[in-house]
């Protein structure tokens, strides 16, 4: 019975540690991503956003559970450093949904024209073509650039 109680106190102390180390582990989606922003955002905090906040944050799995855990997006989770425009993560569908649904990360608020004037990249629908939002340009985007 003693090996018993110390194996579960083991598997407990390594769940823990291995929580601790992926992070995100059971909170909730946006309380998870909003750990990955900051006030002055760099290039790199932007990539690290996108590339491991992303795929911690959310469940990329099952097209249902992302939008499911969209639900409260969009939030704001910091401010790019380059050029002081907020960063907003939201979650985008315009077709097929939830199938084609993704999270992503923009500029607050910035319009089409405004968009490469800020240094952003003016990104388009996949599906229909519109105007998605102004993304960062660390973000690979479907777009016709800037002119």
């Amino acid at each position: 019975m003693k090996k018993k109680t110390l194996f579960s106190g083991l598997c407990i102390a390594v769940g823990l540690a291995l929580a601790s180390v992926v992070g995100c582990v059971n909170e909730e989606p946006c309380e998870c991503i909003q750990s990955f922003g900051n006030p002055n955002m760099t290039s790199a905090d932007i990539e690290r956003l996108v590339d491991v906040g992303f795929k911690q944050c959310f469940d990329h799995n099952e097209p249902n559970a992302l939008s499911d855990d969209s639900r409260c997006l969009p939030t704001v989770v910091g401010t790019d450093a380059r050029n002081g425009k907020s960063l907003t993560v939201g979650y985008f569908c315009s077709d097929v949904c939830p199938d084609y649904g993704h999270i992503n990360v923009s500029y607050t608020g910035v319009s089409e024209a405004e968009c490469c004037s800020v240094g952003g990249i003016p990104a388009k629908d996949p599906g229909w073509g519109g105007y998605m939002g102004c993304f960062p340009p660390e973000i690979p985007v479907s777009t016709n650039g800037c002119p």
